[in-house]
């Protein structure tokens, strides 16, 4: 048996015990919230890394998408100025016109009139050698009218056919131009979400280290707990004794 005042000292430590025991639950709680929290940011950075890393995937692949339709158009646009060179350079085949002074039609018509009255009419032999030097001259020019006719419908479908292309390659340019731009928009889309991504992973880094500490810390205060606990325990069992 304990004299009396041994029991009033047991009786004593053992009060101050049951503060410190409540001093540290409150701690602990405290500090598993605070732990708890901790864990909570880190799931969050974790969850937004996992989602931009989907959306830059998806924005990567939409960019390369792009550029690979950039680069097809760029191709196209490259074909049909080739072509466009090339009509130009048919086009330069034909020498410059000159404007006759009578159509083709005008031309057979005059012909035409000619050789009715050399064949119908009773002339004299100059008259007659007269008309056929005149319709001599008359066939050399109709047969030029003809030729500058053909040529100049030549390089009329040709000059169609250059202006066609032309605007075909400059809505092609067009499609190049605003592919560009949306590639290079998607690809400034892509390095915004690796730097949030960085700043997210270095932010995850931080809660791993804050939540270690974090763990150190209830798993200090735990083991003082135990203790108190352990030696309030002993201390109790002096009492009852």
């Amino acid at each position: 048996m304990l004299e009396a005042y041994g029991k009033t000292d047991i009786n004593q430590r053992i009060n101050e015990i049951k503060v410190s025991l409540k001093a540290l639950q409150f701690e602990s709680n405290k500090l598993y919230s605070e732990f708890e929290a901790l864990k909570k940011q880190r799931s969050e950075a974790r969850k937004q890394i996992s989602a931009l890393i989907s959306e830059t995937r998806a924005i990567r692949k939409t960019r390369d998408e792009l550029t690979q339709e950039v680069k097809s158009e760029k191709n196209k646009r490259s074909e049909l100025n080739s072509q466009i060179k090339e009509k130009i350079i048919s086009a330069k085949v034909f020498a410059p016109s000159k404007k006759s002074e009578s159509s083709a039609g005008q031309l057979k018509h005059a012909m035409s009139a000619i050789n009715q009255k050399i064949e119908t009419e009773v002339i004299s032999f100059d008259k007659e050698k007269a008309l056929m030097k005149q319709l001599h001259k008359l066939e050399k020019d109709y047969a030029n009218a003809v030729k500058l006719q053909a040529e100049f419908k030549q390089k009329k479908e040709i000059s169609d056919e250059i202006r066609a292309i032309r605007t075909n390659a400059d809505d092609v340019h067009a499609k190049v131009q605003e592919k560009a731009k949306l590639s290079q928009e998607e690809h400034q889309k892509a390095v915004a979400n690796s730097k949030k991504i960085d700043e997210l992973v270095k932010q995850a880094d931080e809660l791993n280290s804050a939540i270690d500490e974090k763990q150190k810390a209830v798993d200090d205060v735990n083991s003082r707990l135990e203790a108190k606990l352990k030696e309030l325990g002993a201390l109790s069992g002096q009492i009852q004794a």
